[in-house]
């Protein structure tokens, strides 16, 4: 079965969303009751698959309540067994100091917090829904205030000046519907990352460091509307993703334009000693495992101009990325490369960029309830190689503590401690800084 990333359902939330869906679902439930998977089909359960939820109470929601007890179990309504609400919340503080900026750009400092809400829904065996959306206290900037300049008192502005302030929203990450014809195969439609690199397909609370890789976010970030097919062959030894989207998170970086074109992607990831789980590290601290993977987007699309809506031009976008990583007795580490050429029939300076990343991190436990992971990360972004070459260097280290390592899942809880290096070539410019944060999944 396709294997996805939960989270498992507490109490409250779980009896409320259970009931919810029951009386929502109610009348399909009673026409599809030959249908019902039976204890064959549980055991095949995506839900009770995924690789965070590794004792889900999504398997059956309504009996494991500890609260409900054997009330339960008697409940008049037939409610669907794979219904879960899950979610994280990341809380921090961190700071940034650049000594050859500007003074209002020398230091940087603040508490942030990331948050994470999602609902997973799989009415029937073959059919199943995903949500996740992230809160973000400044997702947009908005202009609040216009004023115009005169210097010399005649009259005519001189000048505009504009004041933004953050604001608040909700970013969708993935809002989906999958259908599965058959368990090693999945058929997805909706709002998703384009699943191009390893990072891009890890979730936000499944990664070593609070952020992805910087090389991953210059490459592609966000989500996109679009469709995908995904298998997992010979027990996930093989896994070739084949799709096409949008392409509006990805941008052609060329001012005044817009841009119409579909993204076809292809991912194919080989894991000749066994399956990966979704996300980064080993918690599992499982046997010896390497993988490689190749991916591609290809975007031919035509340019008109905004104002106008004429004048026509191509322009052709080719990323590509190369992945190994491998696993052995908690110790976990993965690279990737990244190249980017996008070329035209307008100007004769094709934009191209390079990208690297390579981290590693090992998980024990000091304590059967305490478990530690040293972490590294190295990277580098080279942009607009063509005509206005920019080089920079991004170094990461720390250390992440899980205080709950006896539970089903280790990173349960996370505090991670992290140094933050960042050096710009081109400008001969370097950042120092370091950030704490807390991380809770439910």
């Amino acid at each position: 079965m396709i294997r996805t990333r939960n989270f498992r359902m507490r109490t409250t939330a779980g009896r409320f969303a259970a009931i919810v869906v029951a009386a929502m679902s109610a009348p399909a439930q009673a026409a599809a009751a030959s249908d019902a998977p039976g204890d064959e089909a549980a055991a095949k359960d995506p839900v009770a698959k995924d690789p965070v939820a590794k004792d889900p109470v999504a398997k059956d929601p309504v009996a494991k309540d500890p609260v409900a007890g054997e009330a339960a179990s008697s409940a008049p309504i037939d409610v669907p067994s794979a219904t879960s609400v899950w979610g994280y919340l990341r809380p921090g503080f961190g700071f940034r100091i650049r000594p050859e900026a500007l003074p209002k750009d020398r230091g940087e400092y603040g508490f942030f917090a990331d948050v994470g809400l999602g609902v997973t829904a799989q009415p029937h065996k073959r059919w199943r829904a995903e949500l996740l959306v992230e809160l973000d206290t400044e997702l947009l900037t908005a202009v609040t205030d216009v004023g115009l300049f005169d210097l010399e008192g005649d009259g005519a502005p001189d000048d505009v000046f504009t004041v933004s302030e953050p604001v608040p929203g909700i970013d969708i990450q993935e809002a989906t519907v999958s259908f599965e014809p058959h368990d090693t195969v999945a058929l997805t439609a909706g709002i998703a990352r384009i699943p191009f690199t390893i990072a891009q397909q890890s979730s936000s609370s499944s990664l070593l460091f609070p952020n992805r890789p910087e090389p991953n976010a210059v490459f592609v970030s966000g989500a996109d509307l679009g469709a995908f097919a995904r298998a997992e062959l010979f027990d996930g030894r093989v896994v070739p993703i084949v799709g096409a989207f949008n392409g509006d998170s990805l941008g052609l970086g060329v001012a005044g334009a817009t841009a119409r074109g579909v993204v076809a992607t292809g991912r194919l990831d080989v894991n000749p000693f066994g399956s990966f789980p979704i996300g980064d590290g080993d918690y599992e601290q499982g046997p010896f495992r390497l993988g490689v993977g190749f991916g591609a987007m290809v975007r031919p699309a035509a340019l008109f101009d905004e104002r106008t809506g004429t004048e026509p031009k191509n322009v052709l976008d080719v990323r590509l990325a190369a992945s190994l990583r491998m696993a052995i007795s908690g110790v976990y580490f993965s690279a990737e490369y990244l190249r980017r050429q996008q070329t035209d029939d307008f100007s004769s300076r094709p934009e191209v960029a390079d990208g690297a990343y390579a981290q590693l991190a090992w998980f024990f436990r000091a304590l059967p309830w305490l478990g530690f992971e040293p972490l590294a990360r190295v990277g580098f972004v080279a942009t607009d190689q063509s005509f206005d070459p920019r080089l920079v260097g991004f170094t990461d280290a720390g250390v992440g503590i899980l205080p709950a390592a006896d539970a089903d899942e280790p990173d349960l809880v996370r505090v991670t401690l992290q140094y933050l290096g960042e050096r710009r070539f081109t400008e001969r410019e370097e950042a120092h800084g370091a950030a704490a944060s807390v991380l809770l999944r439910y």
